[in-house]
């Protein structure tokens, strides 16, 4: 038994309220990048792109089912491809967040760490994260298998070439997914063990590693969350009719992945610090605070500089654009009297 006119409108609902919530969320990561010098560096580069992508894949969905009434429009083609896209996006972005946190923290390679610092890892990581997907996201085209699936155009599954779209799509999907908790995992113990000693008995290295991954680590999990019971759906649809009940999940979830991503991205120390200093200024209050807060942010420079030297730029690096290839891997400088960025256990998180 398909889905009922009122189960469609239902989920479409559904779909366009929670896509409100990731868009809303993702402008928030992305104005909070451009507007605070701090978050300029390589890791938040990472976020940056992850977030763009969010709100994509967002705004692919908050329109509706552009297929309600015509499957075969170009407006559902539109929304199959730009919905399969940006998810693809989302799910390699969250990967290379995933493959840079098993390499830094669990294995701690020094070629990989040379390699981020000249920038080769962040380039390739965008290449294989917006580039490959372009090609991932057409070839459905050319068997005809965009369509409409429920609250929006996606892979169908009516002839066997969808059908072998859709499983080696979800195949990807599946492996991105057990890797992500995996190193959720092995990071989470990692820490616990860790957390048996005081920072102060550990190297300063270590305790950047320690105190940067308690909020990296938090993305991966996120991409599990937000698509475990689209997942689950999809694999079900192989055999049977779609369950409203489990489509509504899938719906709700996977539309909500820019927020789930603004939780870690929010609750980083030096995300909300900025955010109160920003305030502050407005209200021409904040004297004091700042005062009081570069003080702190020099006490630590020092103690967690060593971990960021990778994604710094050497001496006679040019600056540019911090999202322009130029600049990819590299940090932003600035005056070290008017706003030092530093390298804090504020900004890199306590979790």
């Amino acid at each position: 038994m398909t889905l009922s006119m009122q189960e469609h409108y239902t989920l479409e609902i559904i779909a366009i309220t929670t896509s409100s919530v990731s868009v809303l969320s993702s402008i928030f990561m992305m104005t909070c990048y451009y507007m605070f010098q701090e978050l300029r560096t390589s890791v938040f580069s990472y976020i940056l792109w992850l977030a763009i992508n969010d709100l994509g894949f967002a705004l692919s969905t908050v329109v509706g089912d552009r297929g309600a009434t015509n499957p075969n429009s170009i407006q559902c083609q539109i929304q199959g491809i730009t919905n399969a896209y940006f998810g693809y996006c989302v799910f390699l972005w969250t990967f290379a967040i995933a493959f840079c946190t098993q390499r830094v923290f669990l294995a701690g390679s020094p070629d990989y760490h040379a390699k981020m610092r000249d920038g080769t890892m962040f380039r390739y990581h965008f290449s294989m994260c917006q580039i490959f997907p372009i090609i991932w996201a057409l070839l459905p085209l050319a068997t005809k298998s965009y369509g409409e699936t429920g609250a929006w155009c996606w892979i169908k599954v009516v002839s066997l070439p969808d059908q072998v779209w859709r499983g080696l799509t979800l195949l990807m999907t599946w492996i991105v997914l057990i890797y992500c908790g995996y190193v959720h995992t092995k990071t989470a113990k990692k820490l616990q063990s860790l957390s048996r000693y005081s920072l102060g008995s550990l190297g300063e290295v270590e305790q950047a590693r320690v105190l940067f991954i308690k909020r990296f680590k938090w993305y991966p999990l996120a991409l599990v969350a937000s698509n475990i019971c689209g997942t689950t759906n999809r694999m079900y649809q192989f055999f049977d009719e779609p369950l409203f009940l489990l489509s509504a999940f899938q719906v709700a979830t996977e539309c909500l992945q820019g927020f789930f991503d603004v939780i870690p991205f929010a609750s980083t120390p030096v995300v909300y610090r900025n955010i109160i200093r920003f305030f502050a200024n407005t209200h021409h209050s904040s004297s004091s605070l700042i005062t009081d807060d570069r003080e702190m942010n020099f006490q630590h420079d020092t103690l967690h500089n060593d971990i960021f030297k990778q994604f710094e730029p050497h001496d006679g690096d040019k600056e540019s654009s911090p999202i322009s290839p130029n600049s990819w891997g590299t940090r932003q400088k600035y005056d070290p009297v008017e706003d030092r960025p530093h390298i804090s256990e504020d900004s890199i998180g306590t979790g």
